[in-house]
């Protein structure tokens, strides 16, 4: 939920909740993923819970920088460096803007609904099924719940 996302060329991304059996819909997730990298990429990252690698991962969108190995953080203090040149009073306004044009106010709502889903995933057997699966490092078996 980063407005300038920093990975390095050695990171990987797995968005495993519905492998798990919850939704993948968790921390505003579903709400983000849409708006930074377009519904069909995320459609696409949270339906099949398939991981990623950092160069996928700045093709879509998903990270805005990619770092050389071990540079990420090196990477991510020099943009802010850049950023806290300018007024400090002019870009805390541009953030609000930008917040505003994406409708932020209306994520406390949304994530509410994400709440709900992620209790109801809960009451299914695929939850348990999900977890008990990748504890023993093998394919789930979900059933219709």
């Amino acid at each position: 939920m980063a407005d300038i996302r920093v990975a390095d060329t050695t990171a990987r991304f797995g968005p495993v909740f519905t492998r798990r059996g919850f939704s993948g819909g968790d921390l505003g997730a579903s709400w983000w993923l849409p708006r930074l990298i377009g519904f069909a990429y995320a459609a696409e990252m949270l339906y099949t819970a398939k991981p990623f690698d950092a160069h996928r991962a700045l093709e879509i969108g998903f990270v805005t920088h990619l770092a050389t190995e071990g540079a990420d953080i090196d990477t991510a203090v020099g943009i802010g460096e850049k950023i806290a040149v300018n007024a400090p009073f002019g870009v805390t306004q541009t953030k609000n803007l930008l917040n505003t044009a994406l409708g932020i106010g209306e994520l406390r709502e949304h994530m509410t609904t994400e709440i709900r889903a992620q209790v109801l995933c809960s009451l299914t057997d695929d939850v348990g099924e999900g977890i008990a699966a990748a504890l023993q490092r093998r394919t789930p078996t979900f059933g219709n719940s």
